[in-house]
């Protein structure tokens, strides 16, 4: 019995990886900007409303603490969050090896109001405005 040693990832497949992850950030982004936007329209306060990237606090399985702080110490009134939409087999098995999900973190720890926002289904790009009706 001998150890194998498997390869890495390729610098080809970080860097598309990078990319992707980079894609989708911009493309939130783009989406809570268009929302933020809606909500000033509706007579929310701009100062109300943040916009705020954060960097995790001990890595990915610490997004929800660096998001329940950062709510804590700015006195939020509302936190908005998304949700994967992982399904209740993948998620009991993510969360038995410590990798629970950030929405389920900020529901239970929050203290504020927390809106968790599904995962769009297919063929919904999720480009209408909150109030409006899609055709």
């Amino acid at each position: 019995m001998g150890l194998e040693l498997m390869p890495g990832p390729s610098t080809a497949a970080i860097s598309e990886y990078k990319k992707e992850t980079k894609k989708h950030g911009e493309d939130a982004y783009n989406l809570l900007s268009r929302y933020k936007t809606t909500a000033e329209q509706l007579g929310v306060a701009s100062d109300r409303l943040k916009l705020v990237e954060l960097p995790p606090k001990g890595g990915a399985s610490g997004v929800g603490e660096s998001l329940v702080q950062y709510a804590h110490e700015n006195r939020s009134d509302m936190v908005v969050v998304g949700s994967r939409g992982m399904g209740g087999l993948r998620r009991a098995l993510a969360n038995l090896v410590g990798l629970g999900s950030v929405s389920d973190y900020m529901l239970t720890h929050t203290k504020c109001p927390v809106i968790v926002v599904k995962k769009a289904h297919s063929g919904d790009d999720g480009s209408h405005a909150p109030g409006s009706t899609s055709a």
